[in-house]
């Protein structure tokens, strides 16, 4: 099983719930939605980069198998219109998608 353990590390489980394996995000912080690539062994994640004035607009892919961690998408770069329009809350970070 896959578990997030913190906003940028995952930990695989064994049947009896002993992490078999750490996994890092490196630069990237992760929320609360990733999908399973079960073709490629490998995590999708929702996350954005740790300093950004942005939030939940980058996808990390997690090679379950080597460990790497890689951006695959930047909403930034495919939306950069409704990026400019975004408006930041007072106290907050810019949602692309509200």
């Amino acid at each position: 099983m896959i578990y997030s353990n913190s906003t940028n590390s995952i930990i695989a489980v064994n049947n009896l719930g002993k992490i078999e394996r750490f996994y890092s995000l490196g630069n990237y912080e992760m929320h609360h939605d990733y999908v399973y690539d079960d073709i490629n062994n490998k995590l999708l994640i929702l996350a954005n980069k740790l300093g950004s004035k942005t939030i939940e607009d980058v996808v990390v892919s997690l090679d379950l198998e080597t460990g790497n961690a890689e951006e695959v998408v930047d909403m930034k770069d495919l939306l950069y219109e409704m990026y400019e329009k975004a408006v930041m809350p007072e106290g907050g970070k810019k949602h692309l998608w509200w």
